[in-house]
């Protein structure tokens, strides 16, 4: 489908032509020709453009050596197609000295018959590079039609890809903006072979750095392909890359390994033609992913808001996102804090949910943990479901059989364990904490599910626990504790407890409210709670008989077991004593 650009070669090979002689720059016959001047001053040369043929009979320097031979040279720097000059008028022959020059500078000299009117010649040069032009016009509108039929029969990214390359007959590759592998077609007279050079895996980012560098990211600062080599088995091979973009929005680009023919300007029309249906292709993908995903959020939103009430309603949506109602679930939650303010003014469960849809300050990071949360989560839990909204990743955990309940929760506990310390290890910076809500039986219960685990965060945040995953079954005496709305009467509790406890260790720095805890923790188990303080028994004995001494307290009585255990939950609650629990306490809830 080539149309070659109009040369010195192709005027000389045509019928009207005949008789024109190339005297002088044999090597500048490839030299395009855009356009032609005729000369009749010698002011002309300070007009002429790139590619025009200058034609004059010669009278303005017939009694001038020098600029005959200045004339050869300018003509040349400027880049002119070639010099035509008529004889038999003011010249005989054409001079030797200009001869001399023109195959100096490899620039076609061509002697024009007397009987030729410089216009006549004119018109010849112009007709053949408007057939030209006709001839690219109409293959361009070729070109325009086959991509179009492409696109209007619903073809996909590939077969448009397949179509350009019919068109350009070089491999090509599609990618995003980021350089990430989207689609891409061989040739099979590639001499080097897309799989043995790059990385093709899809979605994976293709180029290095070094390839890609200055690259423009913006469209405006885009004006032509640009040229780039890569350099692949010790070959040097040229690549052209075309941007993907429309209404000022990047979408990837064209990177055409230019190995098997050499790009014509006809190609670069394909290209063109390629980067605005590809453009159009990944609109129109970017729009139904935005439905998809507003209807998504939607159904999620009404789901966990309460407004779904309907088995009917909820199983036909549900099995389209992921979900099923004859299933039991588990919600898991993980809450990300942008800021110190989100630590200290956490709002009540009942409230939180109407804070979705409002992004927090870096996208790009939420984005990040929601993959790595979701990747995880699919990965150790078949049937996960994770969801993004504001500043938490909701996962809803499937239970295949009811009888498998408790095993349910212990793997809950377990996958939110792995997601704290992967999300830790790779977003250090980042301080979040990970809730799970109790299993409810039916989807429409899923509601009572993400507050519990929204409200089992806040609960683990408010009394300072240093476990990495808050469950809200760890909570349930602190939840009854709290619900007390009277303080005063919390208050009194504690004093009439352990105040006397906690008072005794700040007077005289000693570690006995903490020793109390792990008794607890430890089921009443003096040696293992020695064992957790790394102190000896004797010391462990020593320490319950003062604590019986202050509280006045026989520690083999259920009853004040009881109402001691209360009262460092109660402690804890009103940010008493010290901030540290025993890692197993949250047991004994």
């Amino acid at each position: 489908m080539a149309i070659k650009n109009f040369t010195i070669k192709d005027f000389l090979a045509l019928e009207q032509a005949r008789g024109i002689r190339l005297v002088g720059g044999e090597g500048g016959q490839n030299r395009i020709i855009t356009g032609v001047n005729i000369m009749d001053n010698p002011d002309t040369v300070g007009w002429l453009q790139e590619g025009e043929l200058l034609l004059t009979t010669g009278y303005v320097f017939k009694d001038d050596p020098a600029f005959q031979s200045h004339l050869i040279k300018e003509l040349a720097e400027r880049n002119c197609a070639g010099l035509g000059l008529k004889t038999r008028r003011y010249f005989d022959t054409i001079p030797q000295h200009m001869i001399e020059q023109a195959n100096q500078y490899d620039f076609p000299l061509l002697e024009l018959p007397f009987q030729y009117s410089l216009s006549q010649i004119g018109h010849t040069v112009y007709q053949a590079i408007l057939n030209r032009q006709t001839a690219l016009l109409e293959k361009s509108q070729e070109i325009h039609k086959r991509f179009t039929d492409v696109s209007l029969a619903g073809g996909n990214l590939e077969e448009i890809v397949a179509t350009l390359i019919q068109l350009i007959n070089n491999p090509v590759l599609v990618l995003d903006s980021r350089w990430r592998l989207l689609s891409y077609i061989e040739h099979p007279q590639n001499p080097y072979p897309l799989a043995d050079c790059l990385r093709l895996v899809k979605g994976q980012r293709v180029f290095s750095g070094d390839f890609t560098d200055g690259i423009p990211r913006e469209t405006s600062q885009w004006e032509k392909s640009i040229k780039r080599v890569y350099n692949c088995q010790q070959q040097k091979v040229p690549c052209r890359i075309k941007p993907v973009a429309a209404a000022g929005n990047m979408y990837g680009f064209i990177v055409v390994w230019e190995s098997v023919t050499k790009l014509n300007k006809l190609d670069y029309v394909a290209i063109e033609h390629a980067s605005t249906v590809i453009a159009l292709e990944r609109m129109k993908q970017q729009a139904i992913e935005e439905t998809k995903h507003r209807i998504r959020a939607d159904f999620f939103d009404d789901l966990l808001a309460g407004k779904i009430e309907s088995v009917n309603a909820v199983r036909t949506l549900g099995e389209i996102h992921g979900l099923y109602t004859d299933k039991p679930y588990i919600c898991l939650v993980v809450e990300i804090y942008s800021d110190s303010g989100d630590k200290l003014g956490l709002s009540h469960a009942a409230n939180l949910y109407t804070a979705f849809g409002k992004m927090l300050n870096s996208p790009s990071m939420y984005k990040g943990i929601g993959e790595l949360v979701d990747k995880i989560a699919s990965h150790q839990w078949g049937g996960a479901v994770s969801i993004t909204r504001s500043n938490k990743i909701i996962i809803f955990l499937p239970v295949e059989d009811v009888g498998r309940l408790r095993t349910a929760k212990l793997e809950s506990r377990a996958l939110a364990a792995n997601l704290h310390d992967r999300i830790k290890e790779q977003f250090s910076q980042v301080d979040f904490s990970v809730g799970i809500g109790r299993p409810c039986e039916s989807v429409l219960d899923l509601k009572r599910s993400f507050l519990e685990a929204v409200e089992a965060i806040r609960m683990a945040r408010k009394i300072a626990l240093p476990h990495a995953v808050a469950h809200f079954e760890d909570f349930v005496v602190y939840h009854l504790l709290d619900s007390i709305n009277n303080r005063q009467e919390l208050e009194r509790f504690f004093n009439n407890t352990v105040g006397k406890l906690v008072e005794y260790d700040a007077n005289n720095n000693t570690d006995l409210v903490n020793t109390l805890e792990h008794f607890f923790a430890c089921r009443g188990n003096m040696s293992a709670a020695a064992e957790k303080l790394f102190i000896h028994r004797n010391t462990m004995m020593y320490r319950l008989d003062k604590i019986k001494s202050i509280l006045n307290v026989d520690l083999e009585d259920a009853e004040e077991l009881l109402e001691l255990h209360l009262g460092l939950r109660a402690m804890r609650l009103l940010s008493m004593g010290k901030k540290s629990e025993p890692e197993s306490s949250k047991e004994e809830s």
